[in-house]
């Protein structure tokens, strides 16, 4: 799952500046300080593996324009090995470059900007949010009560590993999974079983879920209720995540509410 929690970034390509009374230019390469990515860096080499071994942690970076114009033809980043260009899509979104600040706390990330040159820097022509992919390593469909109460908790720990300190002190908590499917229109079964005094597996029922736009939600707290051992998840490929509870995400990703496939009460 993207959408967790998204951290607005301190990055700034250009500031406003002076000299001699005349207002700065921008520049064909604006350059900002990676301190922070270095931070994020050794956060993340610093995350213990048995933190790593239930579920993948990964943030994800967007560059998003801020003036009307348009994305920056290259960004790249600029350490002690020299220059390295970073795949941008089309949507802004750069994947898989924070190793590159790990050993250097002077590295810059730099855009390389001639739709910009001699304009005014009036303004930060761009802005980059980060989100966390915190998905399940395990994607067959069944789950043990033990791995999802594992996963959720690994899950806030990274997470606490990837935010600033005072963020991190006032993170809400995880408390659902979360349920992407590779079909949208797939319609899932999340169905529980339970061990028998032989240690055979019984059908209990289905849980209950939140349907989230194209996505679905299944509350832990409700596994838990139900002495469940294992989920089994029907409906094709699909990646689960700790999640925050489905008011919270309704929030985030701009729903009005979430209600349960299963009834019509409102979800906490």
């Amino acid at each position: 799952m993207r959408v967790i929690l998204s951290v607005f970034l301190a990055v700034s390509f250009s500031e406003t500046g002076f000299a001699e009374d005349r207002p700065e230019l921008r520049e064909l390469i604006e350059c900002s300080s990676g301190k922070g990515f270095a931070k994020l860096a050794k956060g993340l080499a610093g995350l213990d593996a048995k933190r790593l071994d239930t579920i993948n942690t990964k943030p994800s970076f967007t560059l998003a324009v801020n003036d009307g114009g348009e994305l920056p033809e290259r960004i790249f980043v600029r350490n002690l090995s020299g220059e390295t260009d970073l795949n941008m899509s089309s949507d802004g979104e750069v994947r898989e470059f924070i190793s590159l600040f790990a050993e250097d706390d002077d590295a810059e990330l730099c855009v390389e900007d001639p739709s910009r040159v001699g304009i005014v820097k009036d303004k930060n022509a761009f802005g980059l949010s980060m989100a966390f992919n915190m998905n399940f390593l395990n994607t067959s469909g069944v789950y043990s009560l033990d791995e999802i109460k594992d996963g959720m908790k690994d899950g806030k720990s990274a997470l606490k590993k990837m935010v600033p300190g005072p963020v991190a002190l006032i993170l809400p908590k995880m408390s659902h999974l979360y349920f992407e499917f590779e079909d949208d229109a797939v319609a899932p079964e999340f169905r529980m079983f339970r061990a028998d005094s032989e240690g055979e597996l019984q059908d209990i029922g289905v849980a209950d879920f939140v349907r989230l736009g194209p996505n679905f939600m299944v509350a832990v707290e409700d596994l838990k209720d139900a002495n469940m051992d294992e989920l089994r998840v029907s409906g094709g490929v699909h990646t689960m995540s700790p999640s925050l509870s489905p008011k919270r995400m309704a929030k985030l990703i701009g729903k009005d509410q979430a209600k349960t496939a299963n009834s019509d009460k409102e979800s906490d």
